[in-house]
């Protein structure tokens, strides 16, 4: 399985925001430590970087019909897996998450035998009618939904998750399906999610630089009144965010 997580930047010349560079040193280290292979992680940029022994792919910025608007960034993700694709590196199943979805639990593979008759599962909000793209699961037989995904986007306007949840209904479409909240446990209702999905979460999907989270996340000043986040992912966000 791929690790991948993907970052288009919206200044020129292209970098990170300060946000986004710790968040990506955070999700290499948490990785690494996790017992990813340095081989199975993915993480595409428009610029070079590089950051404990680890080196990003770059994507080519001329000709990729990236776009800067509201909805960009969702669309600029289909763009770069699609583009992931072409180039080889998704030729395997992949776990894809945003830069600030942290894997809190161990995995290699979709750890919910559930999920594996769907080539895409996709993260929901926790009303499950509506996906999120922040975390999910597919297969290298996924392309072709993708490249569906992409006209929606391009059609309609939407964004991918927009497109998802029109294009592919969650529980109507054979080959794509919602993952448990547990995938997503994000703002609103955060302690219930927390509590409500399968044990223990497997993706906490939070901002550490945005006021109160690093208290509410890490320090547990919460509902539960504990960390909400593993020892592990808890140490490398005040490791990067507090230091």
């Amino acid at each position: 399985m791929k690790n991948v997580l993907t970052y288009i930047s919206a200044c020129e010349p292209p970098a990170f925001d300060a946000e986004s560079e710790r968040m990506v040193r955070v999700q290499i280290d948490n990785s690494l430590e996790l017992g990813w292979k340095l081989e199975d992680i993915v993480i595409a940029a428009d610029f070079p970087f590089s950051y404990n022994g680890y080196k990003g792919v770059v994507i080519p910025r001329e000709g990729m019909g990236f776009v800067h608007t509201r909805r960009s960034r969702g669309v600029n993700k289909v763009v770069t897996i699609l583009w992931l694709y072409e180039q080889g590196y998704l030729n395997d199943s992949v776990f894809f998450h945003d830069l600030d979805a942290f894997q809190n639990y161990p995995f290699f593979e979709c750890p919910d035998p559930q999920y594996h008759s769907f080539d895409l599962t996709v993260a929901q909000y926790g009303d499950s009618k509506t996906y999120n793209a922040g975390c999910m699961f597919f297969k290298a037989a996924a392309r072709d939904i993708w490249q569906d995904l992409l006209r929606l986007c391009r059609q309609n306007g939407w964004d991918e998750e927009r497109a998802l949840t029109v294009g592919y209904p969650p529980g109507k479409d054979p080959r794509v399906g919602m993952l448990d909240i547990s995938y997503n446990v994000g703002k609103y209702d955060t302690v219930k999610k927390w509590r409500g999905g399968i044990q223990p979460p497997r993706i906490l999907h939070f901002h550490p630089n945005i006021r109160g989270n690093y208290a509410f996340y890490v320090q547990g000043r919460n509902e539960a009144n504990q960390p909400l986040v593993c020892e592990r992912v808890g140490r490398l966000i005040t490791k990067h965010f507090r230091s």
